[in-house]
């Protein structure tokens, strides 16, 4: 069935984002008024880890941007650029950063979680995507870009239908995204059980730098080495942080560049077992690289680290980056609110606690047994995902 469509402008009363507070993160407080940012727009699902507060008077220089329920939110810059959900009305009352773009709907045009749905499905995230990396500004939607995209207009009574099939659809997808939560905090105390906190380290292990442990690290090709017209489709993707979904590498294809091309960037090819890193953006996220990956390129906003073996394992130095306490240390470290970004420099000279091998193995052998039983839930959710794609495509082309 064929619909007639508008553009976001047409169908919404706001759309726009917001700025950072004077003095960036030093000007956050324990508790306030909630400052969304782009860490909390996740893709159909807010987060509320990373939520910062500012005072009033703050508030008051954004009251342009104050945040109502029903809101749809959608991160415009930065790694992870077009991700969209709805606010979650608890955190009211609200403001949000210049990253966060809000997209507030005449309600008598379109339903706030069928915009956010159809913002989220598959063909618009590549479109989005494909909006993002041609401006001027790499991974950036502008205001026009945004009020400009098409979206397809059935009746309400229709739309409020197509977004309470999916809402249905995703909520199972959920259940198996919490089980993989639990296990992976269950991964994360049994770290901290063993290890202590990886920043203070109460436990009293070594410390040494990253370099001084014999890892390798490399920061993803910019500059003169990667351009915008580099880029084709269907070649050697390269892995940026927004394709680092819950602790695995998800690649739609949207960054690849020719053989020829990545033969030049060899030093910046990665290898089974190396630790690949988010260097912008939110900080501590990163992946194992396996073999189904192995030879594809380390993406601008990543680095890699390619541990010594007989010093440090992968998966301890997976568990100690990703971890809470790290996580904050490296966000204080990247300079915070203001587009997170860790250095070459940074990385060498992070310092990392090591324990003995010995004792970092204890530990692999408690992570491979707790990651069998992701992988059976990970297969589960996977099935899911596949009926969701195929819902969501049939949806927006009214076959359902």
């Amino acid at each position: 069935m064929k619909w007639p469509s508008a553009k976001l402008a047409e169908v919404c009363t706001k759309i726009g984002s917001g700025a950072t507070p004077r003095g960036g993160d030093e000007s956050y407080k324990s508790s306030g008024i909630a400052l969304v940012r782009s860490m909390n727009v996740h893709q159909a699902r807010f987060k509320h880890e990373g939520l910062a507060f500012i005072d009033a008077e703050q508030a008051t220089l954004l009251d342009n941007v104050t945040l109502q329920d029903l809101d749809v939110l959608i991160n415009i810059t930065g790694a992870s650029v077009a991700r969209c959900c709805l606010l979650d009305k608890s955190v009211l009352p609200a403001r949000v950063n210049q990253h966060v773009c809000i997209l507030r709907s005449a309600q008598d045009k379109v339903i706030p979680a069928y915009l956010m749905r159809f913002l989220t499905s598959r063909d618009s995230q590549r479109e989005l995507n494909k909006i993002a990396e041609s401006g001027a500004t790499r991974q950036a939607i502008t205001k026009g870009e945004l009020s400009d995209f098409e979206i397809p207009l059935p009746p309400l009574a229709e739309q409020k239908r197509i977004a309470g099939i999916l809402d249905a659809a995703d909520a199972l997808r959920a259940k198996r995204r919490e089980a993989l939560a639990q296990l992976d905090t269950l991964l994360h105390a049994t770290f901290l059980d063993l290890f202590g906190d990886p920043v203070t380290n109460p436990k009293g292990w070594e410390v040494r730098t990253l370099e001084e442990s014999g890892a390798k690290t490399k920061v993803g090709p910019f500059g003169s080495l990667l351009h915008t017209y580099d880029y084709i489709v269907g070649g050697v993707p390269l892995v940026n942080p927004k394709h680092m979904v819950d602790g695995k590498i998800v690649h739609l294809g949207d960054e690849t560049v020719s053989e020829e091309k990545a033969s030049e960037l060899q030093d910046y090819r990665l290898k089974i077992g190396d630790l690949l890193v988010a260097r912008r953006g939110e900080m501590g996220r990163c992946v194992i690289v396996h073999e189904e990956h192995s030879g594809w390129l380390c993406g601008t906003g990543s680095f890699y680290i390619r541990t010594n073996p007989k010093v440090m394992l992968t998966e301890f130095l997976a568990a100690c980056i990703s971890s809470q306490p790290m996580r904050k240390f490296l966000e204080h470290l990247s300079g915070g609110a203001i587009m997170p970004s860790l250095s070459g420099t940074q990385i060498k000279n992070l310092m990392i606690t090591i324990p003995p091998v010995e004792v970092q193995s204890r530990f692999v052998r408690a992570s491979q047994a707790i990651a069998e039983q992701q992988k059976q839930q990970s297969k589960h959710l996977a099935e899911l995902d596949t009926l969701f794609a195929s819902l969501q495509s049939r949806a927006f082309r009214g076959e359902l």
